[in-house]
């Protein structure tokens, strides 16, 4: 029985995994998903003719993308590579 319970775990949490990454952005680079965002968010502000914060609008993009938040906001600092050993 506890084998049963251990795979059924495991199981469920592979799933979880797999709902982490939005089929639409699977194959985007880091510049392609910052666009997104961007262009989104404003497309989302424009059409409530400003009823809802800029910031509320890139918060619903990045939840209806599954993407983090902060992608948003730190394109001069997370290039997506490492800054150690470059000149």
């Amino acid at each position: 029985m506890k084998l049963l319970y251990t795979f059924c775990l495991l199981f469920l949490i592979a799933i979880n995994s797999e709902a982490q990454n939005h089929p639409a952005t699977a194959g985007y680079d880091l510049k392609k998903k910052r666009l997104l965002i961007q262009t989104c968010s404003s497309y989302l502000y424009n059409s409530n003719q400003g009823s809802i914060d800029l910031d509320s609008a890139v918060v619903l993009t990045c939840k209806a993308y599954k993407l983090p938040v902060s992608l948003a906001y730190d394109e001069g600092f997370n290039d997506g590579s490492y800054l150690i050993g470059k000149i």
